[in-house]
């Protein structure tokens, strides 16, 4: 019989098998990934049928309603993520009166109620000077949403929760740490496109330095686009996902708001930072993404990113073949896996 120290021993290693599970009102996106000594491997990428996260706080979840995940993707432990609007990720300026380590001063801060019972975790970007405050990036999510997700999680086997955290942040994870930035130290950023949000995001010498998320995804596109130009649902998402129509006009229109908010975001850091945006990546869907970059093309510093596409040792077949148009769906679930598997 093994010792105790040695069941702590097996208890407390680094997990090396994980599926990253990004709850989106579309579906769950599933990302299984290893780590071995050769690296990292995607081994499998499934989308599941959307979750109910909504259950009565007083009901307990059904015997039935655990989340399906095909034995491919079942990792032996599990990083959930939500894209709920509940769920809020900010980079925000702390001052020294902000008691990072007491949840409702974070979540003041963050414009949340702090008798609200919300899960709150901090991360300094910069740490504060004699004359300028520390730069945080702040996360809170409402208590019973993190345990709906974990109630969906069957409750035996493998899939056991390690991580809970919020797809925008996931998705940071993955393109800051994907092995093709490794050592970019220049200003650059990323644009992604989700199905209930958007965000903008950019570095500079390797640390974030501006960060803005918007409740305009895949799914507020869709409506535009229903109503623009007078077709079904799925015709539409067949329009936005594979890109066969120029759209384009129509994506300018809708993500003005957007936009401007990059060049805001680009123009103060550039200023404050004595720096030069060098490269600009987008991310989503192939309309969104391509009407988006057009837009881009005078200053000739815009290229489009794939998470997948930083780990080409990946598992024969483990993309579905009609999901390979698709690759944004997985970006949050990598970033999850990245967050277990290489912590930083």
């Amino acid at each position: 019989m093994p010792s105790l120290d040695k069941f702590k021993g097996i208890m407390d290693r680094a997990p090396t098998d994980v599926v990253g599970l990004d709850f989106a009102t579309s579906g769950v996106r599933a990302v299984r990934m290893k780590k071995t000594a050769s690296g990292l491997t995607v081994t499998a990428a499934e989308l599941l049928p959307p979750a109910t996260l909504d259950a009565p706080a007083d009901a307990s979840p059904k015997a039935d309603a655990a989340l399906v995940v095909p034995s491919s993707a079942q990792g032996r432990c599990a990083a959930l993520l939500t894209s709920d609007a509940r769920a809020v990720l900010k980079l925000i300026r702390a001052s020294e009166e902000v008691d990072l380590g007491k949840p409702e001063h974070v979540l003041s801060r963050i414009g949340i109620d702090p008798a609200q019972n919300y899960r709150v975790s901090t991360r300094v970007i910069h740490s504060a000077t004699v004359k300028t405050d520390a730069l945080v990036l702040a996360a809170a999510m409402p208590e019973n949403l993190a345990k709906a997700m974990v109630d969906l999680l069957p409750k035996v086997g493998p899939l056991a929760p390690r991580f809970i955290g919020v797809s925008a942040l996931a998705v940071l994870n993955a393109f800051h740490n994907d092995p093709r930035n490794a050592g970019n130290e220049t200003a650059h950023g990323l644009i992604h496109f989700d199905n209930d949000y958007s965000l903008v995001a950019l570095f500079n010498q390797g640390r974030l330095s501006q960060l803005r998320t918007f409740p305009l995804g895949m799914a507020t596109f869709l409506q535009g686009t229903m109503e623009a130009l007078g077709v079904d649902e799925e015709t539409a998402s067949g329009i936005l996902s594979a890109g066969a129509f120029d759209v384009s006009q129509l994506v300018e229109q809708q993500t003005r708001q957007l936009r401007a908010q990059y060049v805001g975001c680009r123009d103060f850091m550039e200023r404050s930072e004595n720096c030069t945006l060098k490269k600009l990546h987008v991310s989503g869907p192939a309309a969104l993404a391509t009407a988006f970059l057009k837009g881009m093309e005078k200053e000739g510093i815009g290229e489009e990113w794939n998470a997948l596409e930083g780990y080409p040792d990946r598992s024969p077949g483990s993309v579905p073949p009609a999901l390979v148009s698709q690759p944004w769906l997985w970006s949050a679930s990598i970033g999850a896996c990245l967050g277990v598997l290489e912590p930083s």
